[in-house]
C-alpha cells in the first residue's frame, strides 16, 4: 500500500522536492480518488494533514494521514479521511475499461486503463512495450490480479529510478557549488558561468538534431543564453510554480533585448549576481532547461559536470549514436549497443570517413600514427579511468569535508561490462577517453572547442554523407 501511495506522491510532487503544496497535494488525491476528493474536500484535507503548518507536506507526514488518519486531537469538519486503499481505486478503474465484465483485460483495455492512471505519462509508443512487461505469462490477456500485481510491484522501480536521478541532480549540485577546492553556496554568477562554459564545450541546438534525447517536449527546442537563464531563475523567485510553456511566453518577450547586452553584465540584464541558487530551485531550472532546450537531464548534468571537473564521460544517449552512426555499430542478441567494441580497424575507418588522414599530419591524423595513438589510449586506459573517478570522487568529498579517498589497488579502474582487453574498448567510460585521446591528437588550431563540440562536428559530417 506504502508503494503505490509514494508513487503518486512522486508523480504529484512536479518540481521533485519531496515536499508538496496545496496544487500538488490535490493533483496526488485526484490520482488515489477521484470521483472522492474535489476542490473543498481537498482544501480542508491539506489543512488537516499539514500537521506541522508549514504550508506543505513531505512524504511521511502524507502517508501517516492517509494509513493511519488523523491524531487524536485533529478532525475534519465535514469530511472524515476514508482513502480508499490502493487495490481498490485499481480494481475501480479495472472495471471501468473492462468493457465485457470478464475481468480480464487485452491489450487496448489495458492502455485504457494505464491512460486512466496516468494520462500525461503513458501515451504513444510506450503502451506497446508496458502490455508484453505486465502480461507475465503472455497469454495475450491480464487478470485483474496481474494488473493490480504489476502495478504496485512496479511502483517501487519508479521510484528506486526518481531516488538515483534526485541523487545525481544533488551530487552536481554539489560539485558546482566547490570553488578553488573550497565547498560554499552556488551563487547566480557562478552559475551562469557554468553554464556559459557548457555553451562554449557544444549544448547548444546541435545537440538534440544530432544525438536522440528523452526530453518530453513536444515543442521545437529552443536555445537559451546566459542572461536568459538568469531570468528563468528570477522567474522561479517570483513564480515557484512556473511553467514551460510560462518560461517560454517570458524569455520571448526578452529575448531581443537580452542579446544586446553583454553576457557577463549581470547587473544591465536586471539580474542580482549575489543571489543564492538552492537546490530546489536548481532541479526546477534543469526541468526548464530540459523542456524549452529540447535536451535530456543526463546530457544537461553531463555537459554540467565536463564545465566543472573537465572529465568529459558520454551519457548512455551520446554514446549510443557514436556507436551506431560513427562507427556503424549494431545491437546484437547477447549485448545490446552499449556492449559493442571498437576495435583498432574501427577506429582507422571512422578518421579515413571523417577526410582526417593527413600524411603532413597539419590538417589531420598521419596514417602511421592512427594504430599508436589507439594503442596507447587502450594500453593507459585503467590508470586513466582511475584518475578520472578519483577527482570525481575528491571534488564531491570536499562538501563533506571528506579526506581524499584511497585505492588499494592503485591502477586498478572500475570496468564496463567487457572491458579489460587491449585491442578495443567497451562500453562509454572507456569510449569517451578514445574520443577524448583523439581530439587532443588533432593539430592545432583545432577546429572543434572541446571533444563533445568535435561529436558533434563528426555526427554532422557522417550524417551529410548519408
Amino acid at each position: 500500500m506504502e508503494g503505490i501511495i509514494q508513487a503518486a506522491f512522486s508523480d504529484a510532487d512536479v518540481n521533485g522536492d519531496g515536499v508538496m503544496d496545496k496544487e500538488e497535494f490535490a493533483k496526488l488525491m485526484k490520482i488515489l480518488n477521484p470521483d472522492l476528493w474535489d476542490e473543498a474536500k481537498t482544501e480542508e484535507l491539506f489543512k488537516a494533514a499539514d500537521q506541522d503548518n508549514s504550508g506543505t507536506l513531505n512524504i511521511q507526514e502524507t502517508l501517516s494521514w492517509i494509513l493511519q488518519g488523523p491524531k487524536p486531537t485533529q478532525s475534519v469538519k465535514a469530511h472524515p479521511v476514508a482513502a480508499p486503499s490502493p487495490q481498490d481505486a485499481i480494481m475501480d478503474e479495472i472495471r471501468s475499461v473492462d468493457a465485457d465484465g470478464n475481468g480480464e483485460l487485452d491489450r487496448a483495455e489495458f492502455q485504457k486503463l494505464m491512460i486512466s492512471l496516468n494520462p500525461d505519462k503513458w501515451k504513444g509508443k510506450k503502451l506497446g512495450k508496458l502490455f508484453k512487461a505486465a502480461d507475465k505469462d503472455n497469454d495475450g490477456s491480464l487478470s485483474s490480479t496481474e494488473v493490480v500485481k504489476w502495478i504496485l510491484d512496479g511502483s517501487d522501480t519508479e521510484k528506486q529510478k526518481r531516488q538515483k536521478l534526485n541523487e545525481e541532480d544533488e551530487n552536481l549540485y554539489t560539485l558546482l557549488t566547490i570553488r578553488d577546492g573550497v565547498s560554499g553556496v552556488l551563487r547566480l554568477d557562478d552559475l551562469l558561468d557554468r553554464f556559459r562554459a557548457c555553451k562554449n564545450i557544444g549544448l547548444g541546438p546541435k545537440l538534440p538534431q544530432l544525438v536522440p534525447q528523452e526530453s518530453d517536449s513536444s515543442r521545437e527546442p529552443e536555445d537559451i543564453s546566459p542572461l536568459e537563464l538568469g531570468h528563468l531563475f528570477q522567474l522561479i523567485q517570483e513564480n515557484p510554480q512556473v511553467s514551460p510553456e510560462e518560461a517560454r511566453s517570458t524569455i520571448s518577450h526578452i529575448k531581443s533585448s537580452l542579446c544586446q547586452l553583454d553576457e557577463q553584465d549581470l547587473e544591465a540584464a536586471g539580474l542580482n549576481a549575489r543571489a543564492v541558487v538552492n537546490l530546489r530551485s536548481f532541479k526546477q531550472l534543469l526541468d526548464l532547461l530540459s523542456s524549452i532546450m529540447g535536451i535530456d537531464r543526463s546530457h544537461l548534468r553531463a555537459y554540467f559536470t565536463w564545465a566543472q571537473t573537465n572529465c568529459f564521460d558520454m551519457p548512455d544517449g551520446m554514446t549510443t549514436a557514436v556507436l551506431m552512426n560513427l562507427f556503424g555499430k549494431t545491437p546484437k542478441c547477447d549485448a545490446g549497443i552499449l556492449q559493442q567494441s571498437v576495435n583498432a580497424n574501427d577506429f582507422n575507418g571512422l578518421i579515413y570517413d571523417l577526410g582526417l588522414i593527413d600524411r603532413t599530419g597539419k590538417k589531420g591524423i598521419q596514417q602511421g600514427k592512427i594504430a599508436l595513438l589507439f594503442q596507447e589510449s587502450t594500453q593507459k586506459m585503467p590508470e586513466r579511468l582511475e584518475e578520472q573517478k578519483n577527482k570525481l570522487s575528491v571534488e564531491l568529498s570536499r562538501k563533506n569535508n571528506e579526506k581524499k579517498p584511497q585505492t588499494k589497488n592503485k591502477g586498478a579502474a572500475p570496468k564496463d561490462k567487457g572491458a579489460g582487453t587491449k585491442d578495443r574498448v567497451v562500453g562509454r567510460h572507456e569510449l569517451s577517453l578514445l574520443m577524448q585521446s583523439f581530439f587532443m591528437a588533432l593539430p592545432m588550431p583545432r577546429e572543434y572547442n572541446s571533444t563533445a563540440d568535435m561529436i558533434l562536428g563528426f555526427l554532422e559530417t557522417i550524417a551529410a554523407k548519408a
